[in-house]
């Protein structure tokens, strides 16, 4: 993670902030941690919404891939384009300083979110995902049998 001082300090939940995160990188540490032609994976991260975002707003995380043969992605385009920018657009919050949304895995992880009580959000969105794996594994090993059939 790198960041970058802010031209001008700003206030957040009573404390002043002078940087932000300018870039998050992913760094395979072992060809065994590698991600290998025609594989895919997440790479989940948590962000703050920022202070004056209003409801429709979208919020962009533009990304840029590097592969072992120097070959690069740049994911920055439009929603439409062949190489889009990950997106997220807010929605209005349901409870004070929290905004869902509307699009994605963001969206289906809110929604599971909504039903965990603030002590227990750590290990209730565990058990979703966990749950949501699972159900998945089991949709592709289906699938996997039946196509060897």
């Amino acid at each position: 993670m790198k960041t970058e001082r802010l031209d001008e300090p700003i206030e957040e939940f009573g404390e002043q902030h002078t940087e932000q995160v300018e870039t998050v990188s992913w760094t395979a540490t072992n060809a065994d941690a590698a991600i290998q032609p025609g594989q895919f994976r997440d790479f989940g991260i948590s962000v703050g919404v920022p202070t004056n975002a209003e409801e429709g707003d979208v919020l962009e995380f533009p990304a840029i891939q590097t592969y072992d043969s120097g070959e690069v992605v740049h994911w920055i385009g439009p929603a439409d384009a062949d190489e889009p920018a990950a997106m997220v657009t807010l929605t209005e919050a349901e409870e004070e300083g929290h905004a869902a949304a509307t699009d994605g895995p963001e969206a289906e992880d809110a929604a599971a979110a909504e039903d965990v009580t603030e002590d227990g959000d750590a290990n209730g969105l565990a058990i979703a995902a966990l749950v949501v794996g699972g159900l998945g594994l089991a949709a592709g090993g289906t699938s996997l049998a039946r196509g060897r059939k």
